[in-house]
């Protein structure tokens, strides 16, 4: 900021002689202000993925606007904590895709129809295509499918070895 000579000017003077510094300074908060909402926005969107809902309470981390400590250091602990949702968002989309490999190995191994049980476990898994779901719901439920896919691998095989037996002993 530039030095102002108090003594020959008047406090309009000093007044306008501020102004457009002043205005510089309302265009960098401005600015700073979207950096901010663009950052959180992002953060919350990436929260819905991973929850599987909208209704997420993430009004503790997001206070108001005008209450706001709008520092840099502010801003980079933002950026850094959508970094780390950001890689937990990529490690729940690789869970996904190979839950979703082994469903399909299992299924065609029984002679299941894959897409039917990807789609019971959610509209939005598929075997062709990425997941657009990688809620931690999406995981659960394809874990448990992983599971009683396995249950019921384990009732076949043991159904046909029993059969092999039969037919050994006859």
């Amino acid at each position: 900021m530039s030095k102002i000579d108090k003594t020959n000017t008047t406090l309009k003077e000093h007044l306008l002689q501020l102004h457009p510094q002043l205005e510089e300074l309302r265009k960098k908060k401005d600015e700073r202000l979207k950096k901010f909402e663009k950052v959180k926005e992002e953060i919350h969107g990436i929260l819905v993925e991973i929850a599987g809902s909208v209704d997420i309470d993430d009004g503790v981390m997001f206070s108001s606007a005008a209450e706001e400590d709008l520092s840099l250091r502010k801003l980079d602990d933002y950026i850094s904590h959508l970094h780390t949702l950001e890689r937990e968002k990529g490690d729940h989309s690789k869970i996904v895709d190979k839950y979703v490999s082994e469903v399909h190995s299992l299924t065609s191994v029984m002679a299941l129809d894959c897409g039917r049980i990807l789609s019971e476990v959610h509209p939005m898994v598929t075997k062709t295509t990425k997941s657009n779901s990688i809620s931690d719901n999406t995981l659960e439920s394809l874990k448990l499918t992983i599971e009683s896919l396995n249950l019921e691998k384990r009732k076949r095989l043991r159904k046909v070895n029993s059969f092999i037996l039969i037919e050994v002993w006859n």
